[in-house]
């Protein structure tokens, strides 16, 4: 917490620096975690989140029409959004009482002036104190000194859709999201390796009364498309807001580690996710050391840093199932 607010606290302020970061959909996730541990834990009234920079490093927002002005804030909605998919989306994540951008300081300066007003991450001199977007550690920390995480929820309207796509889809059996991600830019950063995961799915068929539903806009092979176990999310008209309330509604999620599988971190379903040993080596060596979870994780809630085979994906998603398969007994 900001020991240099003055009144009691009653909100809570996050602010996203486009000079420091581009906004991602993994850091946006996590900050918006990070808020709402402390709104609730705190009794906090609201949390908002107010992104300040050059108004050409965001992306997809319209300022045009609401007489912008660099000294102001202009409130974000599904309006000035629309054409920002990532932005769609986060505004659809409940807990959070309002999104801002302001291209300068003073805007950020009003609504961090209010009384009562803490401000997420903690920033002295002008200068953030030993954080960093899309890390975990400070989620970790806020839970080793509250002692609790708060599973991110979309909207209700998202959450129905979802649910609407797994009764139509996948009526029976148990729900799996999955999160293929296939950048050909980023070697060697969690890129899935599709043989492995094709091999696994058809293990699967007559095995375990399952459905894999995969999220994402990735290209995904052809020959996983045609699997009867299998539903590509993008082929049936998601977009990343439904994509995320698949991943929230799903009974399980398995994939590698990217933006949406942040989604799933801080519930209670199952989960397998799977990094390169190499990608962001030494920020994991810092979250996790030679752990496979985080110290806030529930039980069948892995990271694991390996590239995946079949074996290994056979074998995880057989202690997931079982464990899923007896809790419903």
């Amino acid at each position: 917490m900001n020991p240099q607010v003055k009144d009691a606290p009653s909100q809570i302020l996050g602010l996203w620096d486009l000079k420091r970061s581009a906004l991602t959909l993994g850091g946006g996730l996590v900050l918006v975690e990070e808020l709402l541990i402390q709104k609730r834990t705190c009794h906090l009234s609201r949390a908002r989140i107010c992104i300040v920079g050059p108004a050409e490093n965001l992306r997809g927002v319209d300022i045009s029409k609401d007489g912008f002005h660099v000294d102001s804030c202009l409130v974000l909605d599904a309006e000035n959004c629309r054409d920002s998919a990532l932005l769609s989306a986060l505004l659809h994540l409940e807990g959070i009482d309002g999104w801002y951008f302001s291209s300068g300081t003073q805007g950020f300066k009003q609504l961090s002036e209010q009384p009562g007003c803490l401000v997420w991450p903690e920033f002295q001199n002008q200068r953030f104190v030993n954080y960093h977007y899309e890390d975990i550690l400070d989620v970790q920390s806020l839970f080793q000194e509250y002692g609790r995480v708060v599973a991110l929820s979309l909207s209700r309207e998202c959450v129905d859709r979802a649910r609407d796509f797994i009764k139509t889809y996948a009526p029976t059996g148990l729900t799996v999201a999955v999160h293929l991600k296939n950048n050909p830019l980023q070697k060697r950063c969690s890129n899935a390796y599709q043989p492995a995961w094709l091999e696994f799915f058809r293990a699967c068929q007559g095995k375990f009364d399952a459905t894999f539903i995969l999220v994402g806009n990735e290209e995904v092979d052809e020959r996983i498309v045609l699997l009867t176990n299998v539903v590509v999310a993008q082929k049936k008209g998601s977009q990343l807001s439904l994509d995320l309330a698949l991943i929230q509604s799903a009974d399980a999620f398995m994939g590698m580690a990217s933006g949406p599988c942040n989604m799933v971190l801080f519930g209670d379903q199952p989960f397998v996710i799977f990094k390169n040993l190499e990608h962001h080596a030494a920020e994991m060596e810092k979250e996790l050391g030679l752990s496979d979870h985080f110290n806030f994780s529930k039980p069948l809630q892995k990271i694991l840093r390996v590239d995946e085979n079949k074996e290994i994906l056979m074998n995880e998603f057989a202690k997931i199932y079982h464990g899923l398969t007896k809790q419903s007994c």
